[in-house]
C-alpha cells in the first residue's frame, strides 16, 4: 500500500470516529456526562506512589484526569453494554489508598458508575485488595473461579489473565458488567525487566479491545499529595492528534501533546490493534524507509509527523534485529560519520575495574553497524553493561531539535555476548556496577573502529603521537587519575601534551575533594561536550554535559592555567557540594565555594581577586548598608557567594572543611531538613568552628537566624 493511501485509510478511520472519539479541551465532548458523574464532589484525587499513565483511544473512551504534563491518571471506556475505568497506579486497587474523603468519594462514584445502580452486584477481584471498600458498598465478592458470574472486575494488570480468563472478561464487559483496573507501566517494566508494554504487557491486549492502554508514562501530580480533579484537561485526545497529524499549522504546545499521545500509544498498544495503530506503523514505517534512504543529515522536525516519526524511529532503531538497523542520516551531523578509510576491527579488551561506572574501550561504533561483543570463558555478566555513545542526555522537550534527540544506547549482557548496532554511532564502554569493582574483565570486540584514547600513566607520548597518522573514530578521550574528557578527534589530535592536560583536570578535582575533606564520588568525573543537552548551559551529573563551544577550552592550558574555567569549576562543584549546607537559594552558590578554592588552589587567583568578587562585592555592602534584602541576597546567586567569600577572606578555607566534615560525621537524622533550619545549623557549625558568632553577617544581608541559635552562641565574640 502506497503512503497517500495510507494516509487516507488513517484519516478516514478517524473522521469515522471523530464524532465519538474523546475530544481536544477546548471542544464539547459528548462522555462530558460521565465524566462529571466520576468527579461529580471530588476535588484533588491522592496519588499512591508515583502515578503511571494510561491512555483512551477508540470510539468508546475518554480521559478523566490528567496530570498536568497531559498524561492521564484515570481514563474510562464504554465499550457496547459495559463500563471500564482504569487507573495509572495499581495502588488505587487497595483499601489503604482510600484514607482521604476525596479518594473514598472517587471510589464511591467509580463503583456507582460501573454497577449501573445495580442492586446484589457480584465482584471478583483479580490481584485486587479492596475488600473493605466493597463490603461498605454492599458488594458481594466471589472468587476468581466465579469470573463469569461477576457484574464487576477488578482487576490488577500486573496480574496476567489465562487465555479462558481473558476471553471471559472480554464477554462478561461487552455483555454489560463493570471492569476497574489499575497498573503503574513503568513500575511493572522496571521490575520485569521488560523492554516494551506493546510486545511484553499480556494485559494491553485485553484492554485494546475497550480503547484503553496502560503506558510506561508518568502522570505528573499538581502537587505533593495528588492530582487536581476539576482542573481543565490538557491531554490530546486521538482525535486531537491524528487530526495534527495532517494540519499544517498546530500549535508548539498542542503539537507537543499530540506527539505525546500518539506516541505513547505506538509504544504501548499491541502494533497489530487494526483500528488505529497498525495503520500509523505502516504510514510511519513508510516515512522512514523513505528517510533512511535520504541524504538529510537534519533531524525530521517541521511536522508533528516528522517529529512522531524521529519519536518511533528511535524505537524501532533500539529494538530491532542489529543486522537490520542501518545508519541515521542525520549521524554526519552529530555525532560524526567514521572515515571510510577506518577497518572494522576485531580485538581482544581487558578492563581492570578499580572503579564503579563507564570503562572505555578505545574503541567506536560505526554508525549502523553491528558491533559484537563477547564476555571471556571465566567472566560473570551480573553487573555489567555494554553502552554505546557518551552524549546521554534526552532532548525529546526541546521545541528545536539540533540532534536526533536520543542517541546514546545501553544493552545488559543477559547473555555471554551480546550484539548492538547504533544508528548514530559513539564510543564503546563497559558500565561496571559496584558489586563488580576490583574485578578483572576480559571481552572480544568485533566490528568497531579505533577510537583515540590516552590514558595518564599508562599510554605514552610517543603511541599518542602515532595516532595523529592513523584513521580515528570522530571522538575519544583523555582519562586522567580523576577526570575524563570526550572530545571530538578534530580537537584530541591537535592535544600535544594529553598528560598535562589530564593532571591538569585532575589538579581541579582535587581541590575539591581537598575542600569537601572527603571523596566526594566513587567513579571518575565525566565532562562530554554535546551540539544539544538537555538543561542550561552546561549541567553537572554523570557525566557533567556543555556545549561543544567550550572545546578548545578544555585543552587549552595555557587559558586554563591563568583564568581557570569558571563553568566546569562549577559543575564539578554541583557534583561536590551537599544537600545538609545547601537550600533553595544557595543551589547556584555552595558549588562556587568549590569553584574559587580551586581557582586559588590550581590556577594562582586569590578569592578577593576573582573578576566575579571584585564585581560583586561592591554590590554585597550596599546591599548591607542599606540593611539587607533576603529577596536580593536569594535572587543573585553571586551577591549570596560573597556572604561566604566574607567567611573565607576572615578565617580561610580550613574551618569549612572542618564544617563539613562535621555534617558527614553527624549522620542523617541529625541533619537539617527546612530551608531555615540549614542556615541556622551552618551559622551555628561555622561560628563554633572559628570561635566567633557570625551570626551578624548573615543578619547584616536580610537572612533570619534563630534566636535560639543567637542565643547559644552567646558566650562567642561577636563578627564586627
Amino acid at each position: 500500500m502506497n503512503s497517500a493511501k495510507l494516509a487516507t485509510v488513517v484519516t478516514l478511520v478517524v473522521l469515522a470516529s471523530s464524532a465519538t472519539l474523546n475530544s481536544a479541551p477546548t471542544r464539547s465532548d459528548r462522555f462530558a456526562p460521565d465524566r462529571a458523574a466520576l468527579i461529580d464532589g471530588v476535588d484533588r484525587l491522592v496519588a499512591p506512589g508515583s502515578p503511571g499513565g494510561v491512555r483512551a483511544f477508540g470510539g468508546f473512551a475518554f480521559t478523566v484526569v490528567d496530570g498536568t504534563n497531559g498524561v492521564p491518571v484515570v481514563v474510562a471506556a464504554k465499550p457496547e453494554r459495559g463500563r471500564v475505568v482504569a487507573f495509572g497506579h495499581n495502588a488505587f486497587l487497595s483499601d489503604a489508598t482510600y484514607a482521604s474523603a476525596g479518594s473514598q468519594r472517587m471510589l464511591t462514584n467509580v463503583l456507582t458508575w460501573l454497577r449501573l445502580e445495580r442492586a446484589n452486584a457480584r465482584a471478583v477481584q483479580i490481584g485486587s485488595h479492596l475488600d473493605a471498600r466493597l463490603e461498605a458498598a454492599g458488594i458481594k465478592t466471589l472468587p476468581r473461579s466465579e469470573l463469569a458470574m461477576a457484574d464487576l472486575v477488578l482487576w490488577d494488570t500486573h496480574t496476567t489473565l489465562s487465555a479462558d480468563e481473558a476471553t471471559m472478561l472480554a464477554a462478561r464487559v461487552n455483555a454489560g458488567s463493570g471492569l476497574l483496573c489499575a497498573a503503574t507501566g513503568w513500575g511493572w517494566m522496571q521490575v520485569s525487566g521488560a523492554e516494551s508494554l506493546s510486545r511484553d504487557f499480556a494485559s494491553n491486549r485485553v484492554l485494546a479491545q475497550f480503547g484503553v492502554a496502560v503506558t510506561d508514562e508518568f502522570a505528573d501530580p499538581d502537587g505533593q499529595d495528588g492530582f487536581d480533579v476539576g482542573r481543565a484537561l490538557s491531554t490530546a485526545s486521538t482525535t486531537e492528534a491524528f487530526t495534527a497529524l495532517d494540519a499544517k499549522n498546530v500549535a508548539p504546545d498542542r503539537r507537543a501533546r499530540c506527539a505525546n499521545t500518539l506516541d505513547a500509544l505506538l509504544r504501548c498498544v499491541p502494533a497489530d490493534e487494526r483500528t488505529l495503530i497498525a495503520p500509523l506503523r505502516e504510514r510511519l514505517d513508510a516515512k522512514l524507509e523513505r528517510f533512511l534512504a535520504s541524504a538529510a543529515t537534519d533531524v525530521p522536525q517541521r511536522t508533528l509527523e516528522d517529529r512522531l516519526l524521529v519519536r518511533y524511529a528511535t524505537e524501532r532503531f533500539e529494538t530491532a534485529d542489529p543486522s537490520s538497523v542501518g545508519a541515521a542520516p542525520s549521524h554526519a551531523a552529530f555525532p560524526g560519520a567514521v572515515d571510510a578509510k577506518s577497518p572494522r576491527i576485531a580485538t581482544d579488551v581487558h578492563v581492570q575495574a578499580s572503579a564503579p561506572g563507564w570503562h572505555a574501550l578505545g574503541l567506536y561504533a560505526p554508525p549502523g553497524g553491528v558491533v559484537r561483543v563477547v564476555l571471556g570463558a571465566d567472566v560473570p555478566r551480573e553487573g555489567l553493561t555494554l553502552r554505546i555513545g557518551c552524549h546521554t542526555d534526552e532532548n525529546w522537550h526541546h521545541e528545536r531539535w539540533d540532534r536526533w534527540p536520543r542517541i546514546a544506547m545501553a544493552r545488559a549482557f543477559d547473555a555471554a555476548t551480546v550484539e548492538v548496532a547504533s544508528p548514530h554511532g559513539g564510543l564503546i564502554y563497559l558500565d561496571v556496577d559496584r558489586s563488580r569493582v576490583g574485578s578483572s574483565i576480559a571481552v572480544h570486540v568485533d566490528g568497531a573502529v579505533a577510537a583515540a584514547q590516552f590514558v595518564r600513566g599508562v599510554t605514552t607520548p610517543e603511541q599518542w603521537a602515532a595516532l595523529a597518522n592513523q584513521p580515528m573514530a570522530p571522538w575519544g578521550e583523555l582519562e586522567g587519575e580523576h577526570v575524563v574528557l570526550a572530545l571530538p578527534w578534530s580537537a584530541l589530535k591537535d592535544v600535544a601534551d594529553p598528560d598535562a592536560v589530564t593532571r591538569f583536570w585532575d589538579e581541579v578535582w582535587t581541590a575539591h575533594v581537598q575542600l569537601l575533606g572527603e571523596p566526594i564520588s566513587p567513579h571518575k568525573e565525566r565532562l562530554v561536550p554535546d551540539a544539544q543537552i538537555s538543561a542550561g548551559y552546561m549541567h553537572s551529573g554523570y557525566p557533567i554535559m556543555t556545549f561543544l563551544d567550550v572545546v578548545p577550552l578544555v585543552v587549552d592550558l595555557a587559558k586554563l592555567k591563568t583564568e581557570g574555567s569558571w563553568g566546569h569549576f562549577h559543575e564539578l562543584g554541583h557534583n561536590a557540594q551537599r544537600d545538609a549546607w545547601t537550600w533553595g537559594a544557595t543551589v547556584e552558590v555552595t558549588c562556587n565555594l568549590f569553584t574559587l578554592h580551586a581557582m586559588e588552589k590550581v590556577c594562582g587567583i586569590p578569592v578577593a581577586k576573582h573578576q566575579n568578587v571584585v564585581e560583586t562585592m561592591p554590590r554585597a555592602q550596599a546591599l548591607k548598608a542599606k540593611g539587607g534584602d533576603a529577596r536580593a541576597w536569594s535572587d543573585d546567586p553571586f551577591l549570596a557567594l560573597m556572604t561566604y567569600v566574607e567567611l573565607q577572606q576572615r578565617f580561610g578555607w580550613e574551618p569549612f572543611t572542618r564544617v563539613f566534615q562535621e555534617y558527614e560525621r553527624a549522620g542523617r537524622r541529625n541533619r537539617p531538613h527546612t530551608d531555615q533550619e540549614k542556615i541556622d545549623q551552618f551559622v551555628e557549625r561555622f561560628s563554633r568552628a572559628v570561635g566567633v558568632d557570625v551570626s551578624p553577617l548573615w543578619i547584616a544581608y536580610g537572612l533570619t537566624v534563630d534566636p535560639a541559635v543567637r542565643e547559644r552562641l552567646a558566650n562567642l565574640p561577636r563578627w564586627e
